[in-house]
């Protein structure tokens, strides 16, 4: 429904779906007994970072997606002769805070149902970051191509 009012553009649906996917897989498919979520895909950083794996993989591209459908929804509402850098700040600050919403939904999860499933506090502050990486990805794309998105 929201589509007809914002209209939205493909890269974000297509990736939507597509994030929603790999979402799903990351938690249900094992490889070798491990999780896909916590399968280091190149080995940056050990213990305790576990950089670079593919839970931040997707939480990068999660918000790399979901900044298209925040300028979308806010384009409207920003000046014509807004700068570029504040475009990239509003639509990256949208994204980061829905993307603490969720960390503090994964937080719930754990202290309410006593589980570790989602991680500890370096998993928590690093999905933030991969967060804001992918966000700044998309929102760079964004302004450099404003007009036709």
């Amino acid at each position: 429904k929201t589509d007809k009012k914002f209209n939205y553009p493909q890269i974000a649906k297509i990736g939507f779906a597509t994030w929603l996917l790999l979402h799903f897989l990351g938690g249900s498919l094992k490889i070798n007994g491990i999780r896909l979520y916590d399968t280091i895909l190149i080995p940056i950083f050990a213990e305790p970072l576990n950089i670079f794996r593919y839970d931040q993989l997707l939480h990068a591209f999660c918000y790399f997606v979901f900044v298209f459908f925040v300028y979308s929804i806010v384009k409207n509402n920003l000046k014509e002769d807004i700068k570029k850098g504040v475009t990239l700040f509003i639509i990256v600050l949208i994204a980061e805070g829905i993307g603490a919403i969720n960390e503090i939904i994964e937080l719930s999860t754990v202290i309410f149902f006593h589980t570790q499933g989602v991680g500890n506090y370096y998993n928590n502050a690093l999905d933030l970051v991969f967060n804001l990486i992918g966000a700044l990805i998309g929102s760079i794309i964004i302004i450099n191509k404003k007009n036709k998105i």
